[in-house]
């Protein structure tokens, strides 16, 4: 079964995430996710659960932009690859996004899209990510 792994940047300021013992990386957190009314969480792994009652490690409300699931690919310096990440391929910046039309995730940039795949894992290198730094796919190399 292939990893259900999502991230999004908490609500909470990393203190507040520190002080109640969640894990993040400079207030970005990383597990499931769950929308509710359009509002999306991510949270933990499920730690009890009954008919009646389930009750996860944790859950945080996060910003509904920068929600990007794991694609299942690491770069070359071995850091997962998400959806909205910005990476720098074939020499230029490239926002990561499905693709309905390929049914797979792309690399799109302003000039090309390339399908991605573990073949070329070695090319890929994160730089960033579209909710942090848009600008980067602005920035010419």
């Amino acid at each position: 079964m292939r990893e259900s792994n999502f991230r999004g940047k908490a609500i909470m300021t990393p203190t507040e995430l520190d002080y109640l013992g969640i894990r993040h990386n400079k207030g970005w957190v990383y597990g499931n996710l769950i929308a509710n009314s359009g509002k999306p969480y991510i949270v933990g792994d499920i730690e009890e659960a009954t008919d009646e009652y389930l009750n996860h490690e944790f859950w945080v409300a996060v910003e509904p932009e920068s929600v990007g699931q794991f694609i299942g690919l690491k770069d070359r310096n071995g850091r997962g690859i998400y959806e909205k990440d910005i990476v720098k391929f074939s020499g230029s910046r490239h926002r990561v996004a499905w693709s309905d039309r390929y049914c797979g995730y792309r690399l799109f940039g302003s000039h090309a899209s390339y399908g991605m795949n573990n073949y070329h894992k070695l090319d890929y290198v994160v730089v960033g990510d579209h909710f942090e730094n848009p600008e980067l796919l602005e920035v010419a190399e």
